[in-house]
């Protein structure tokens, strides 16, 4: 399954549900989502006062990623291999970079 980011319109039906006394998981089954994404988005952006506004989730889900950053290795820049010879061998050539970039550091080559 892929994911992908709450619609305006899920920010909708969430805000509906929860008028109706829904709980977390009846909202996450009538979205087709799970209770964590549920649960995530009602913690990052309720009001202070407790209320979930849904305009002003979208709005703050979009400033969130709007000012987001990628951790990539910048180009040009290598993998050291002393960081290689952590991973055992047979792993060396499987591992993608979003799997080994955790460990990435810098390589002045």
């Amino acid at each position: 399954m892929s994911y992908q980011q709450l619609t305006e319109g899920q920010r909708y039906q969430i805000s509906v549900l929860l008028a109706r006394g829904c709980s977390q998981t009846v909202i996450a089954e009538t979205l087709c989502k799970s209770k964590s994404t549920i649960s995530r988005e009602l913690s990052r952006n309720r009001l202070p006062d407790g209320r979930y506004e849904p305009a002003q989730a979208q709005q703050l889900a979009t400033s969130r990623r709007i000012h987001a950053t990628k951790r990539r290795i910048p180009h040009g820049k290598r993998m050291n291999i002393s960081v290689m010879k952590g991973f055992p061998a047979r792993s060396r050539g499987t591992l993608g970079p979003s799997r080994t970039s955790f460990a990435c550091v810098e390589c002045r080559l």
